[in-house]
This record gives C-alpha cells, structure tokens and sequence, in this order.
C-alpha cells in the first residue's frame, strides 16, 4: 500500500490501523517493520507484479492508456515551454485595459 499509493512508512502504518478491519489485517505492523519488508525477495516479487497488473490497460475499456501511471495518454505532450508559449500568446492578443 505504501508503494502504490507513494506513502512514507509511518503513513503506511496510519492506513493499516484505519483500514484493519476492512482488509482483515490482525496484526498491524510498526514503520520498521514496513521498512524492512522491502528488502524480503517475496515481497518484491508481490511488488512487481502488482505494479505490472496496474499498469496494463483494461481489454477494449480503455483507449487511451499513460503506462508512467499519470493517466495521461502517451501521445499526450504537454511541458513547461509549451504552456508558457501558449500564456505570452494569449497575454499579447489581449487588449489593454484603459
């Protein structure tokens, strides 16, 4: 879950108290114990695939797939210059205000 979601250990840790019941923990583990899990083979195994199942798109559902896990389509281009170009050409047509 703290892979997934991109949470610290300690946060990770939070959700396990706050979602014990619903996902049947009966045991919840302390931030270290998080931590060090990460170094068990098995775990990474489990890792791995999960990611690699989150990262396949849904037969016939989804058309537009972003495999870097933004949801952006990959033919999607968008950056800093190209937003910026857009802003000083929209700020020049406009008319001064008097």
């Amino acid at each position: 879950m703290a892979q997934y979601f991109g949470l610290s250990n300690r946060v990770a840790q939070g959700y396990m108290l706050l979602f014990k019941e619903k996902l049947g923990f009966t045991t919840v583990y302390s931030y270290k114990t998080i931590e060090r899990a990460y170094s068990d083979i098995e775990v990474r195994q489990v890792l791995e695939k999960v990611f690699e199942l989150t990262n396949v798109p849904v037969a016939d559902l989804e058309h537009e797939f972003g495999p870097d896990a933004t949801g952006h389509a990959t033919s999607c281009k968008q950056n800093y210059e190209t937003d910026r170009a857009k802003d000083q050409t929209s700020k020049a047509t406009r008319k001064p205000s008097i």
